[in-house]
């Protein structure tokens, strides 16, 4: 088991669309772990009460009542100990994030490891990280990557495919719409591994920074878990049989095909990043240039 701190042991930073809500599904089982009651806590980006009257309404229910609905939509029951998450949470300043505060969300987890996985970390500010990794040393750091053009499209397809504001203004056959949200949105800064990992790395030593791909998730989920829970310094042979690593519950989700002019358009964007990637982080990225004719 690594050292402990009194806050999280761990940060997941993404990157978005690279299987961070089947890394929370998965975490959340073993013995060892205890995560917070939601993914995404956004605290260390300014964003930490981001549903503030959904947990007004959840915490004023006992946690009887709360698990009778979430035993029905075959959800993990919450504990008092979550219940005490989010009243901590919701009484966290809005803006200028305090570590302190930060540390005091994790002080349910007792004896357990915990940690928190919100992709937007990907591209915290330099400085923040700094401060982060000052106030938690033994901090560990887990980045998920993908393709490029892959994880951009994936998030394409989840704005078309929902309904949000900004996925009524995006056509999958029209690259002017397309492009204004490659350039124009938080998706053109999480799209480039090589940057995000680069600013992460720069603030953590080997040991405590761990890489995984989201092509090998797609291959073995089962020794992606492993490579996990080893590098956490949890037991994978404790982890529960009855869950299985190929559960995903994104997996059921529409997705919208990408046309070939725009994958053209996506490989001219994107391709000295891609080559980047192959060099930089080799393993299954050695495949993305030859994926794209590259």
């Amino acid at each position: 088991m690594h050292a402990r701190s009194s806050g999280p042991d761990f940060l997941s930073v993404g990157m978005q669309k690279t299987g961070t809500g089947w890394l929370y599904d998965q975490l959340k089982w073993h013995p060892s772990i205890w995560l917070p009651p939601v993914k995404e806590i956004h605290y260390l980006v300014g964003q930490g009460v981001r549903h503030k009257r959904r947990l007004e309404r959840l915490i004023s229910r006992d946690a009887k009542a709360i698990n009778e609905n979430r035993s029905r939509r075959g959800v993990r029951p919450v504990e008092e100990r979550d219940l005490e998450f989010y009243r901590t949470l919701l009484v966290a300043p809005d803006e200028d994030p305090d570590l302190s505060h930060y540390e005091k969300l994790f002080a349910m987890k007792g004896g357990q490891i915990s940690g928190d996985i919100t992709p937007a970390y990907s591209i915290m500010a330099p400085e923040r990280i700094a401060d982060v990794v000052k106030r938690f040393p033994n901090l560990r750091v887990v980045l998920g990557i993908r393709d490029p053009i892959e994880r951009f499209w994936s998030q394409v397809s989840q704005f078309i495919s929902g309904s949000a504001r900004i996925g009524r203004e995006l056509n999958e056959k029209d690259w002017v719409a397309v492009s204004k949200f490659l350039v124009g949105n938080a998706a053109a800064l999480r799209s480039y591994p090589t940057r995000v990992a680069a600013n992460w790395r720069a603030h953590f030593p080997a040991e405590q920074f761990l890489v995984i791909f989201f092509d090998d998730l797609r291959v073995d989920p089962k020794q992606v878990r492993t490579t996990v829970l080893e590098f956490l310094g949890v037991d994978p042979q404790q982890f529960p049989a009855d869950i299985p690593a190929e559960e995903d519950r994104k997996a059921t989700r529409s997705r919208v095909e990408m046309p070939p002019e725009i994958h053209q358009r996506l490989i001219d964007h994107f391709a000295d990043e891609i080559r980047a990637c192959a060099a930089t982080f080799g393993g299954p990225a050695l495949a993305w240039p030859g994926k794209h004719g590259l």
